[in-house]
């Protein structure tokens, strides 16, 4: 660190600071989940830096559950005209932050580092362009016919459920895309709708819808454990989702997956979901 830059951890008393960071900073990214932003006070690393001729910025980066992390917040007030100078701050907070997560054991980080953003500055950082996510947008309530699975029950999710969800999110996906059972919970309190698949007594899956703008509403996750893939689970937790948005008086249905998820893409086509021109990169940083 030079000594130009003071980096300090937020505290509860820089949480209406950082946010208006957020609000009104030159640069800024907040990652798009169900956590309030004071929820990573003094977990993984939630830092606030200011120059030395006082230009400000902050950085929270988190696993939730380990090792996989995302970057959650980020904002930085541009430095005069020199887009250097602000660059060699918002380094130093990635690199005081990132050699953090790499002592506690994170693996790797992900970052949807915004599009109006300097395009070069990612991969300055680090990081590397992972893939792209795709917008899939769905304007009609019909459904695909559907064949029946024998002893297949879908009900709203409840807080007892949630370890079970996170040991098949373990088993379903890789590092980054994991949700731990804290972080299923706090969507359960802000979410349009939280099911849970059950077959033969068993939980192998659930859907977690969030709400949207106006009458808009989100597919933010369907998850179905390995074992129970190919069995028809998560269509009839799509379509299950998709009665309910009807009955609730949605109007506009959208999601997003990954560019390489084909097996996701072609369950959303068959249920109608469009991709609309909005699409952008996920960056990620190796830190084993």
């Amino acid at each position: 660190m030079t000594e130009n830059l003071s980096i300090l951890p937020v505290k509860t008393r820089d949480i209406p600071f950082a946010k208006q960071l957020l609000k009104s900073a030159t640069w800024r990214y907040q990652h798009v989940d169900w956590f309030e932003l004071d929820y990573w006070i003094d977990r993984p690393k939630f830092v606030i830096s200011q120059s030395r001729d006082g230009y400000w910025g902050c950085l929270a980066a988190a696993a939730d559950p380990m090792p996989g992390a995302w970057v959650r917040a980020v904002a930085l007030e541009r430095n005069s005209h020199n887009y250097k100078r602000s660059f060699l701050q918002l380094a130093e907070l990635f690199d005081d932050v990132l050699d953090h997560l790499a002592a506690e054991g994170v693996e790797i980080v992900g970052w949807m580092a915004p599009v109006t953003w300097p395009a070069d500055w990612p991969e300055k950082l680090g990081f590397q362009l992972k893939e792209n996510i795709i917008t899939y947008q769905k304007h009609t309530f019909a459904l695909p016919a559907l064949e029946s699975v024998d002893g297949l029950l879908i009900r709203p999710c409840t807080i007892a459920d949630t370890s079970t969800l996170e040991e098949i999110e373990a088993r379903a996906f890789e590092p980054l895309w994991r949700h731990s059972a804290a972080g299923i919970c706090q969507a359960m309190s802000k979410a349009f709708s939280l099911d849970v698949a059950i077959l033969n007594g068993q939980i192998v899956g659930f859907q977690h819808s969030a709400h949207g703008r106006g009458a808009a509403v989100h597919l933010a996750r369907i998850t179905v454990d390995p074992s129970a893939q190919g069995k028809g689970v998560g269509s009839h937790l799509l379509a299950h989702a998709i009665r309910g948005y009807q009955r609730q008086g949605a109007i506009n249905m959208t999601l997003n997956t990954e560019s390489a998820n084909v097996r996701a893409q072609s369950l959303y086509a068959r249920f109608n979901y469009k991709p609309n021109e909005h699409s952008f990169p996920l960056y990620a940083i190796d830190l084993t």
